[in-house]
């Protein structure tokens, strides 16, 4: 499990402005969340040349960043509310290697993704039985469009990757700007998940210290 975490929102008193940053009414608990890696076997690779057949996927549940709610004189929410979650129902079997081994591979294959979507450039496993993948939305209720495909294939514990796979289509119009604005902006598949890491790490860092008092 490779986990993200985001730092917790702080008390803010009602005529303080946090720059870049949550004003929340009370503490909220850090954000986290992290992808299984899928682990490869030698023993299998050294006899197992059979790769799985077509993963199978089910429903698929979307979450979009929000923005603050107001209580009173304070402004409320959590340090997820900027989080956006694709959540994919996936399933594949294979000769040899048990379903709750097998790992799975997602690139996208049309439209434009968010940028920093993770779990990027590794195969995974499901978490249950849904991959989740996350990216930092904005917390605004103004949401921008997403219209995007990704590419699904299954990966047993010798490393072979299924030949056929399914698409997961991802779309959402909220009448807003292109995910491609701004910092947002996507690439044709999914980038090194390092990257991503570096990203959110340095965002919540400078959200988390920048603030400033206004009259």
């Amino acid at each position: 499990m490779v986990p993200v975490r985001f730092a917790a929102g702080k008390i803010a008193a009602c005529g303080l402005v946090v720059a870049g940053a949550l004003a929340l009414s009370g503490p909220a608990l850090a954000c986290s969340f992290g992808a299984d890696q899928h682990q490869e076997d030698a023993a299998e690779k050294a006899i197992d040349v059979t790769a799985p057949g077509k993963p199978t996927v089910g429903a698929v549940t979307l979450k979009r960043g929000r923005g603050p709610s107001q209580v009173g004189c304070r402004l409320s929410g959590s340090s997820c509310d900027d989080v956006g979650s694709i959540g994919v129902v996936v399933s594949a079997t294979d000769d040899r290697t048990p379903a709750s081994a097998i790992g799975y591979r997602v690139t996208v294959s049309r439209g434009k993704a968010p940028r920093d979507l993770y779990p990027s450039g590794i195969d995974v496993r499901a978490s249950g039985d849904q991959l989740w993948f996350h990216w930092l939305d904005g917390a605004s209720d103004d949401q921008e469009s997403l219209d995007f495909d990704l590419e699904v294939r299954a990966v047993d514990l010798a490393g072979n990757v299924s030949a056929d796979f399914a698409t997961v289509a991802i779309r959402q119009d909220t009448g807003g700007c292109s995910v491609a604005r701004g910092s947002r902006r996507a690439g044709g598949g999914l980038g090194v998940a390092g990257i991503g890491f570096a990203a959110w790490a340095l965002i919540r860092r400078r959200r988390t210290t920048s603030r400033r008092r206004v009259g």
